[in-house]
């Protein structure tokens, strides 16, 4: 009985086609240091269109420089005001936000019976009020078209007790964003990341 020939094989493909970023527009917070340059630098490998806010304008127009296509701007996201603006700004610019990446953070190292309130509102105000009005202001222009997705840079201090590492507001207000704000348009989607501490 004759043996009939084995199939070829079919083509693996790229097996990172699935997590490519063409064409896609995301915002990242904090961009000017640490994890938030991560973030942009892998997502404009994966093809995004990366637009980068932070404080502190010159390192970003630095990193912008490495990173062609990408844009710079200054915001302070701590300022309801600078977050209404900043995501108008993109908006106005590109026409729509795919991602939003919530990264910009800050601490104070005070135990809780030290820390004063006006520390206490600082951190807070960045970590987790400019999260909350970004991710607010994006659903809001995701309601009518494809939805988007928002990433919370969260901290394995908001899933346990900040213990001898004296950063309670730090860890309040990562702990506040593990369980990521239901803004829900017609094909919106929430997405969170937990952020080990550094």
């Amino acid at each position: 009985m004759p043996v009939s020939a084995a199939p070829e094989p079919s083509p693996i493909g790229d097996p990172f086609a699935r997590f490519r970023l063409d064409g896609r527009i995301v915002l990242i917070t904090g961009t000017s240091s640490g994890i938030g340059v991560r973030f942009a630098r892998v997502l404009h490998a994966a093809g995004a269109t990366v637009v980068m806010a932070a404080r502190r304008l010159d390192r970003l127009e630095a990193l912008a420089a490495e990173l062609p296509g990408s844009v710079a701007i200054k915001a302070d996201v701590s300022l309801p005001e600078e977050c209404v603006g900043l995501v108008d700004e993109v908006l106005a610019r590109f026409g729509r936000i795919d991602v939003l990446v919530n990264n910009a953070g800050t601490v104070a190292y005070a135990a809780p019976e030290d820390e004063t309130y006006e520390e206490w509102r600082r951190v807070m105000a960045l970590n987790l009020d400019g999260a909350f009005l970004l991710a607010q202001r994006c659903a809001k222009a995701w309601m009518i078209p494809n939805g988007g997705v928002i990433v919370n840079v969260a901290s394995m201090l908001g899933h346990v007790s900040s213990g001898q590492m004296t950063q309670a507001s730090y860890a309040a207000s990562k702990g506040a964003l593990v369980p990521s704000p239901g803004f829900h348009g017609p094909r919106g989607v929430v997405r969170r990341a937990p952020r080990c501490c550094a």
